[in-house]
């Protein structure tokens, strides 16, 4: 079974060149529209689907999940997102931790980590010798 891409809030040529890049790695790529970012990630690919509590989820940047694929594939398929420069898009896995959560969910907790890891990469002001 191939692997699939799920789009959240792609622009058109976004959702272009995912496209083009989820065909060259041979995954299967899948538009989500907004109507159903309420629901969970997993639910996308089959799990048993909840609604979240919040009706209108909103996200501020885009995403591509990345579900069922293989180590290989994930190597191959994040090739091919580079290769057709989709430029700043968060790309996630689904995993059994998260495929409860909504996108919003999701998006907001790949954003804390964005932010600590940005955090812990600035230079120590306090080197020897200041």
């Amino acid at each position: 079974m191939n692997p699939q891409l799920l789009f959240f809030g792609l622009d058109q040529i976004q959702t272009q060149r995912a496209t083009a890049a989820a065909n060259q790695a041979e995954a299967q790529p899948v538009f989500i529209p907004p109507n159903e970012y309420n629901k969970t990630i997993g639910s996308f690919v089959g799990l048993p689907h909840t609604n979240s509590i919040s009706k209108n989820v909103l996200i501020t940047e885009p995403v591509i999940l990345i579900c069922g694929a293989t180590d290989q594939q994930l190597h191959q398929i994040l090739l091919a997102l580079r290769a057709h420069n989709l430029g700043s898009i968060i790309k996630a896995v689904l995993t059994p931790a998260n495929a409860g959560w909504n996108i919003g969910q999701l998006l907001s907790h790949l954003q804390q980590e964005r932010a600590a890891y940005a955090a812990n990469q600035q230079p120590d002001s306090h080197q020897k010798g200041e």
